[in-house]
């Protein structure tokens, strides 16, 4: 491999933006667990990078990624319950 844009292009032929959002989730969140990205899946990593670029420290991690797996209750599912 000649350069990292060949790497990038051999592992995400079809997507080579995803490639980038998964370089700044790995540069921004590095005190979020690998367990922790798994379950809250890399499009929602993908903001919590964007929110840690921006924020830096101040960033509560914990209760971000705990707010983010719990599930969400729309107007619809509380009138259901």
């Amino acid at each position: 491999m000649k350069s990292f844009d060949d790497f990038i292009e051999k592992r995400f032929p079809d997507c080579r933006s995803k490639a980038y959002y998964l370089m700044a989730i790995h540069e921004n969140l590095t005190r979020v667990s690998k367990q922790q990205l798994r379950e809250i899946g890399w499009t929602k990593a993908t903001v919590f990078a964007k929110v840690a670029r921006r924020e830096g420290e101040r960033v509560q991690w914990q209760e971000m990624v705990r707010n983010s797996l719990e599930p969400v209750q729309t107007e619809a599912t509380a009138t259901k319950a």
